[in-house]
Formats: structure tokens, sequence, C-alpha cells
């Protein structure tokens, strides 16, 4: 059975009432001065009671006058007044009753007040009029008593009890109708009763109470007053309810005709509604309940605000009320709660789709988030289901929370597997939430691709416009590579990066030693140095590393993969056939040839250069082997105007150190043509210290202060060198050196100054 019910209604809360709520919050209103008061009206020395007539007893009733003594003539305008106050406050019990009207007391009473009497009590509609003033009983007035019209007829659904209260009261119904219901609580056993009542006078709930009260216990089957039916045997039969503790057991027997079954429920169920607020109700069918006879009761019985309502079947009982679901309505999206109200799993996936189906137009267009509740497993079953149900409404897009908590989208399918170019594609779209959203969605998705992936070659392909995190990166890497791929693709909005095979076979000896394999799969140079700058992570390389190729490398990628390893401070990188490939062993320069000597009498004698002596204390903060040593001439690097040239070098020096002169400029072309020879050559000056003299004309240029060559210098030469030296001229003292400007070596402080090894 399915509900169209999506709000429970608010159980009544215990305290008290709205009437005394709204008494606490009216204002009390303080007294205004000087408003006039009523005063008691004073009877005067004359005081009346009255003495029996009760309503439902045909009793006479007496009005005991007491006058005290006093003149003759003054007792009638003592007695009238109060007398036609008793009167009206008496009237209902006078009203068709013989009445005695008794004087008491000291005053003479004449013979004009039983005109009096008469006068003020005969509007009250006694039957009889009686004065006692000490004369013997003298009757004023008499009247014949009335009679209750009352006509019985038989017909089909029962007997017809018409009653005709032409002349009455409602307060007299009580007392005439009682031989009535006494005549047929005699012939009630098993008769159906219906009153029609004519003339004015109706009954009130109390006597219709009675009424049926009466022929119930007398045996009738059913009495109604008029339309209202007071009791139905034949329906409140088909619906007996029982209190037990929290649960309100109501066990219901449907007739052949709904409507039968309708109407006993509606005769008896609003009878018990206190008892059904906040309490289980817990119906048992005695048979199965035919078209809309069990909406019939959830409607009727969910306006009495109860816990649950339930029905028993196969002897377990199901709750049928609320729905499973609560909507929540906002500006941008609609939540849909999930409560299953003690319902399994299986239950809140059947009733779902039905009770979706009534909010199509709340969904149609819209985002859609589903909230299950905690510790609700979100599983294929529930996935299918979400999916199959705000598919065919029409929902822009559906996610899930639960508990509100772990918000994760599932339609569209945030992460699809799909087969092309021979591989398995692995799209993920990031605009389908946040970051954080989506990798729920991919740990959720990608294990049950395993099967579709493992062996075969995949590409991760990150689709949409949202920016993924890198948390998403990783998640998406992770689970399908656990997956088992022979090959990983990964695709972000440009070139795809090959993750797997790894491209490098790096084995380590347990010391230093490295030997390093290489495997291209494909990758192009770009990829290639993704897969370097990815692959030599933290700690995959040994301090101060010894690399030994192995295999046959390409040159571009041997050079590549040099110039990474020279990045990573590696002590020294050797080829597969033994060459030492870093540090470089370059060749001994070639001297200069000698200019011809001059027509002067000696020729001078080239000489080498001699060991440098310390600067000054304040100026030379250390002497490194390097500048202790010669420096011998050597040929340039590059050829072109604009020069890099290596004017000596020590390879025996700790460390070993390089002489350039630089031919100085400081316009931009000049500027790129340095640094584009300077970069060609960086391998060259690893980890060497670099001596440079900045030359203009063959002549050194003291460096005095800050240019764009010195920044060039500072920026180039320190990505592969162990220290930069700048060739300052002169100090004080006449002495020329050089400066550091540049320094990983604890031995060769930036700043420290070194004499001129030339000189």
């Amino acid at each position: 059975m399915s509900s169209k019910h999506r709000h429970g209604l608010p159980r009544k809360r215990p305290g008290r009432s709205k009437r005394e709520a709204i008494d606490a919050e009216m204002p009390t209103l303080e007294p205004v001065e000087g408003e006039p008061t009523l005063e008691p009206v004073d009877d005067g020395p004359v005081s009346i009671t009255c003495e029996g007539g009760e309503v439902d007893a045909d009793t006479e009733a007496a009005l005991v006058i007491d006058v005290p003594e006093m003149e003759k003539k003054a007792v009638q305008g003592a007695v009238e007044g109060p007398l036609g106050r008793a009167v009206e406050q008496y009237g209902s019990r006078l009203r068709f009753r013989d009445v005695v009207v008794r004087f008491t007391g000291d005053a003479l009473i004449g013979s004009a007040m039983k005109d009096v009497v008469k006068e003020a009590v005969a509007p009250a509609k006694p039957t009889k009029i009686t004065v006692k003033r000490g004369f013997g009983d003298e009757v004023v007035h008499e009247s014949e008593m009335p009679k209750l019209g009352v006509q019985e007829s038989s017909e089909a659904n029962g007997t017809q009890v018409a009653i005709d209260a032409s002349g009455f009261e409602a307060g007299d119904l009580p007392r005439f109708l009682g031989p009535v219901l006494t005549d047929l609580a005699g012939k009630a056993s098993g008769a159906k009763f219906t009153f029609k009542f004519s003339g004015g006078a109706k009954p009130d709930s109390e006597l219709r109470q009675r009424i049926g009260d009466e022929l119930q216990e007398a045996g009738a089957v059913r009495v109604a007053v008029g339309a209202r039916v007071l009791f139905d045997r034949e329906l409140t039969d088909r619906c007996l309810v029982e209190e037990s503790g929290d649960v309100v057991i109501v066990t219901i027997d449907p007739a052949a005709d709904p409507a039968i079954t309708g109407e006993a429920m509606e005769t008896v169920m609003p009878d018990h509604a206190l008892g059904l607020a906040g309490r289980t109700v817990r119906v048992h069918w005695r048979s199965e309940p035919g078209s809309g006879e069990g909406d019939h009761f959830v409607r009727l019985v969910s306006q009495f605000a109860p816990e649950h309502i339930e029905f028993v079947r196969d002897g377990e009982p199901e709750v049928v009320w609320p729905g499973v679901l609560e909507v929540v309505a906002g500006k941008r999206e609609v939540t849909l709660r999930v409560r299953p109200h003690g319902r399994s799993h299986t239950r809140v996936l059947e009733l779902l789709p039905q009770e979706c189906a009534d909010l199509e137009n709340e969904i149609q267009g819209k985002n859609v988030v589903v909230d299950w509740p905690k510790l609700f497993v979100v599983d294929d079953d529930t996935e299918g289901c979400l999916i199959d149900t705000f598919g065919k409404l029409g929902a822009e897009r559906v996610s899930c929370t639960v508990a509100g908590e772990d918000r994760e989208p599932f339609l569209p399918p945030p992460v699809v597997c799909t087969d092309a170019d021979g591989r398995c594609h692995v799209t993920i779209d990031t605009d389908a939430g946040k970051p954080a959203e989506v990798v729920r969605a991919i740990e959720r998705a990608v294990p049950r691709f395993a099967d579709r992936i493992s062996g075969k070659p995949a590409r991760i392909v990150i689709a949409g416009d949202g920016v993924p995190s890198r948390t998403l990166h990783r998640a998406a890497l992770d689970r399908v590579a656990a997956a088992g791929p022979s090959r990983l693709e990964f695709e972000d909005h440009g070139p795809v990066d090959i993750l797997l095979p790894p491209m490098l076979e790096i084995g380590r000896d347990g010391g230093s030693g490295v030997k390093l394999g290489v495997d291209l799969a494909g990758r192009d140079a770009d990829q290639r140095g993704r897969a370097i700058e990815r692959e030599f992570g933290d700690g995959a390389l040994p301090a101060d590393a010894e690399v030994t190729l192995a295999g046959e490398i390409a040159d571009d990628v041997r050079e590549q993969l040099l110039a990474a390893l020279i990045e990573r401070g590696v002590l020294s990188v050797t080829g597969a056939d033994g060459t030492q490939l870093y540090p470089e062993v370059l060749p001994e320069p070639e001297p200069e040839p000698l200019p011809e000597p001059e027509p002067e009498p000696e020729a001078e004698e080239v000489a080498e250069l001699p060991a440098p002596e310390a600067a000054g204390p304040a100026e030379v903060v250390a002497e490194p082997a390097a500048a202790a040593a010669a420096v011998a001439p050597s040929a340039p690097v590059a050829a072109g105007e604009a020069g890099v040239r290596v004017l000596g070098r020590n390879d025996d020096g700790i460390p070993p150190t390089v002489l350039l002169g630089i031919d100085n400029g400081t316009d931009a072309a000049h500027l790129a043509a340095i640094e584009q020879q300077l970069v060609a050559s960086l391998p060259k000056f690893a980890r060497r210290g670099v001596m440079v003299v900045l030359q203009q004309g063959g002549v050194d240029v003291p460096v005095r202060k800050t240019d764009a060559m010195v920044d060039l210098l500072g920026r180039v030469l320190p990505q592969t060198a162990a220290a930069t030296m700048l060739f300052r001229g002169p100090d004080a003292q006449g002495r020329p050196h050089f400066q550091v400007i540049h320094s990983s070596l604890r031995a060769l402080p930036v700043g420290a100054n070194f004499r001129d090894p030339r000189s």
C-alpha cells in the first residue's frame, strides 16, 4: 500500500492546554477607579426557598415563603418582588409540575395573596398551583400535563421513532423522554432505532448519551438520532480498540462493502483520539483490506498524531505511516529526508519510488539531496534505486548524505567506466560536487570496475570545469592502480601522462650505489620529464648516490636523466659501458699560442701562476684549496660575438674549479646569448667552484656593483655549480681578488674574499 503522506503530524505534547497558554499570554487589566459596581438585590425581610422539582422525577415542587411579622397591608408589597425573582430562578423546577406555595412566619396572609401567587407563578407553566396560608389547601391554578408525541414505525433499516416536542424546551426532554426509553428498552434486543425529533426541542449531548447507553444496555444493535449514529454494533464490532501500554491494538473485520468498513472506522476511532496521540497504532485485519480501506484508516487516524501506524501482515507488524520521506524545500535544492520508522532496508527501497512519484513537481529539474539515517547502508541496491527513481522523474542532480554529513554525488554518475581505443576509460566529472564529495564517489565506484580494468590498459580522464584537488587526483590514481591495469594513463584537460608501468627501475645495493634502468613505454620527452620528476621523489635516491645506468639508453633520454640526477646532487653517474658521465672528465685545454716577441731587449716569459696568498684578515674569510692551485689557461667553449671562455681549471682541488672569462654587457641580446651558452654548459659546471671574470675587449672588468649581468650569473650558475665567485678587482691594498656570491659549501661562505690566483 502506498501512502501520500509525506509529513508526520506533530504529536500532542503534554503540558498545559492551548486555552491555558492563551490565558497566560493575555494581559491583566487593572481596575478602573470610579467604575460603577452592581449592588446585591435586597429582598427585604421576606425569604423564599424551593424544595423538590428534580428534573427527571415527577415530584411536586414547593415554594416556601417566610414572611416575618408586619402589618397586613405591607405583606403584598413585601412578597411581590422576592416571589417574582424566585420564579425566575426556579422556573425549570416549577415547569409542568404541581407547585405548592407555602407561607410561614408570623405575618397574617390575606386572601389577596392568592391572586399575587397565581399571577407570579403561572408563567412558569405549572400544572397546578396550591396555596397554603393557614386556611387549608387553596388551588388557584390548574392545567393539563403535556405529553410528547411519540410515533413508531418499522422500516427496512429498523424502527423509526418520531418524537413531536412541540411546546417543550430542551430542558424538558430528559423528564418526558424517560418513559419512552423505558418502553423501547423492553423491545430493544437485536433492534435498530432511529430517533427523529420535531417541534423545536432537540436532545443535547447528555441526553443523546443517555439514549444510547440505555438502549445499548437493553440489547439494541444500532441507535441513531437523526443522522448522528450513537452506536452501531454492526460497525463497532468491526472495529475494536484495545490499549496495551504504548501500543493501541485495533482489530478490523472488513465488510464486503468498503463503505461499511470506512463507516465503522469513522464511528469508532474518533472516540479514542486522545488515547492515540503519541502511541503506536497496530492494526490487525481479520481479512485482507479491500480497495482503499487501508488508506482510509491511515488518513483518518493520522489526524490524531500517533507515533506510528502499523499493519500486521503474516504475523509481523509493518509501518505504513508516516511515509519514508520528509520533504525540506530549499532555494537551490530539495532535501528528502529518509525516515524508515522501523522499516527494513528492503522495504524502504520499495517505498521510495512510490512516494517520490507523488513529488514529481518538486523534483523535476531540481538538485535533490537524499539524506539517509545514521547507520543506513547505501549499497549497490540503494544506488540503483536512486538512479532509476530520480532518472525517471527528471532530477537535475542527485546527491546523498548520511545523517546530514558526507555528501556524495550519484546522478549524473560522477565516475563512468567505458571501453574505447583498446583501453578502459575511467571518466571523473569534477562538476558533480566539491572535491571531497567526488573523492567519496571515486572510492565507491572504482572498485566495482576492477574486473574491467584488471590486466588491461586504462586511462583516467578528468572531465568538467571544476578544479580537481591533489587529494582527488591521488584517490583516482590509487583506486584505479589497485585494480591492476597493465598500463595506466592520466589525462587532465591536457597532455596525457603515463603512470604505469614506471619509467625508472631503481635498484639499490644498500649503500650509496644505485643501478638505474629505463622503460620508456612509448613516452615522449614531456612524458619522460614528468615521469622523472614523479619517480625521483623523496627518498628515491640515497644521499651522495653513485648511479650506474643499465641497458641501452637513447642520447636524448640519457641527457634528461643526467640533468635530473645532477640536480638531485648525486656524486657520480656512469654509463652502462663504464664511461663516467658525471663529473665530466674534461680534456686538457690546448695552450693558446704565444704572441710573437717584439724586438725588445728581452721577451717576457710566461710562468706558472704562483699559489695565492691570503688576503687581509678583515676581508678574507677562508682560502680554499681550489684557489691555492694554479689555474691553467684553456680555449673558449663557445664561439660568437658574445662569448664565454674557460680561462683555466683545476680538477684536483676540493672542490674542482673552473675560471671563466665572460664578455661584459647588459643589453638584452647580449645577455640572452650569454645565458644560452651558460645553460648549455651547466652539466660541465656541476659540483665545481666557478670563478667568473668579466672582460671588455680582452681586459678584465672589476665588478663594483650589481647589474643585469651579475643577476644573470647569480640566477644561472647556481643551478649546478657548487659555488660562484666574481672578480672584484683590487682591494684597498691593491690586491686583485674574487668574492663568493653563491655557495653550497661550508668552506666557501657567501661574501668571503679570495686572492686572484692569477696574480
